[in-house]
């Protein structure tokens, strides 16, 4: 019976090795030098395009999500707070790059002189790479209009 016992005890203690300790693996590859560049002219074009309609259209994946204040968006603007017409402009951006994919957190402003109209929102891009090789496109997108 003891023998039986420190053979349990000992498989137990073997299996209790935990997880490896954060920051101790390898750490995610950095993309190419240029790919944060290239996020980020392509995340200006999504904020400062949806006010036209479809001129964003080809830098959304096919399969893309977008969510806007809570809500599925399938066409043009997809933003939230976002209207056709008037201009949108970001403000603030922090853009991060690894290999394989890129995020981006973005506050931006929607403006109409016409209507005089200011909407302030948040957005939250996942990029991926082009199945060419070549760019990023959007694969998801959330944003909300500040309250």
């Amino acid at each position: 019976m003891t023998w039986r016992l420190a053979f349990v005890a000992s498989l137990l203690l073997a299996g209790c090795g935990g997880a490896p300790a954060p920051g101790s693996g390898p750490a995610p590859r950095l993309s190419s030098p240029d790919a944060e560049q290239e996020v980020s002219s392509l995340l200006e074009a999504a904020v400062t395009g949806d006010t036209r309609g479809t001129a964003t259209d080809s830098l959304y994946s096919p399969a893309a999500t977008v969510i806007a204040n809570g809500n599925l968006r399938l066409s043009t603007p997809r933003l939230a707070g976002v209207q056709l017409g008037g201009s949108a402009a970001v403000t603030t951006s922090e853009v991060s790059v690894r290999e394989g994919t890129a995020w981006a957190l973005v506050e931006y402003r929607w403006f109409s002189t016409e209507q005089n109209q200011v909407h302030q929102g948040r957005a939250t891009f996942v990029f991926a790479p082009r199945k060419s090789g070549h760019g990023w496109w959007i694969v998801h997108a959330h944003s909300s209009t500040a309250r």
